[in-house]
């Protein structure tokens, strides 16, 4: 930040107790530095608009998926550019499992808190995705998402018919039980766990995965980062597309999802070296 910190938020996940007594305990060195302070649960998406728009800094106290609710629920307009969003920078602190976005464990909030007021950090940036549901000629959905799009099977155990496009060209057709689109940031979540690949989160790109491919390609595909994608599926049975894992929309038959890299950037707080996330990975894998 170009600017001294003067306004910190501290948001804690609602139910782990531990995440709120640190976020009230960090009131203190943030206090002591000069600084305002705010302090509420992650899990108010109005809230956390109206926040974000009065702090330099955001601080999370949870796993990653705190740390998508709050990115997504903090995108503000740049004073010199409003068709460009980004969150307020985030220092995220873990108290999840596999901690892929998170900056500092418990017992380093304290210091590294710290050494972020004192204006020793940079800034990490990452792009979310911009998801468009489209029914009729109509866009009846548009929404954002900082790890992945899915279009997936809704209830019960049966695949569905895929057809993936990619810049306007008919790509590929996959029987599976949905497909990932994902930024570098979600390919060391679902789809992974769905057999892609590892991106570094300053590698400009896509990923398109398929979830559990039955007799048809198995592949997916790295894309550039100004790819355009598509998909649809031929089902009459339950069919949903999910952001993050945590929003819901429900597709219908005749349904276009419409998928791209968006403007939209989220802002992390790192403190270590810039080659953090390849040094840590081991150890990440462990605690899995």
């Amino acid at each position: 930040m170009a600017e001294r910190v003067e306004r910190v938020g501290l948001l804690y996940h609602p139910r782990v107790e531990a995440a709120q007594v640190l976020a009230r305990a960090l009131v203190r060195v943030a206090e002591s530095c000069g600084c305002d302070t705010w302090v509420q649960s992650a899990w108010e998406p109005e809230a956390l608009s109206d926040l974000a728009a009065l702090c330099d800094l955001l601080v999370t106290f949870g796993g990653d998926g705190t740390i998508l609710r709050v990115a997504r629920a903090s995108l503000l307009p740049l004073p010199d550019d409003e068709s460009t969003r980004v969150t307020p920078p985030l220092l995220t602190v873990d108290f999840g499992t596999l901690g892929f976005l998170t900056e500092l464990q418990p017992a380093q909030a304290e210091a590294g808190l710290r050494r972020v007021l004192e204006g020793n950090f940079w800034l990490e940036k990452r792009h979310l995705l911009r998801a468009r549901l489209i029914r009729d000629g109509e866009v009846v959905e548009e929404q954002e998402a900082l790890n992945d799009v899915v279009l997936a099977r809704g209830d019960g155990p049966h695949a569905i018919r895929l057809t993936l496009f990619i810049d306007g060209a008919e790509t590929a057709h996959y029987t599976a039980d949905g497909m990932i689109i994902a930024t570098p940031t979600g390919s060391t979540a679902y789809a992974l766990g769905a057999g892609g690949l590892i991106m570094g989160p300053d590698v400009a790109g896509l990923l398109a995965i398929p979830v559990a491919p039955h007799l048809s390609l198995a592949r997916g595909f790295v894309l550039a980062p100004t790819s355009q994608v598509m998909l649809t599926a031929s089902t009459q049975k339950s069919t949903v597309v999910t952001l993050d894992g945590q929003t819901t929309l429900t597709y219908e038959a005749g349904d276009q999802l419409h998928v791209e890299q968006s403007s939209a950037v989220a802002r992390f707080v790192r403190t270590g070296p810039k080659n953090y996330f390849y040094a840590t990975l081991q150890e990440k894998f462990r605690r899995a």
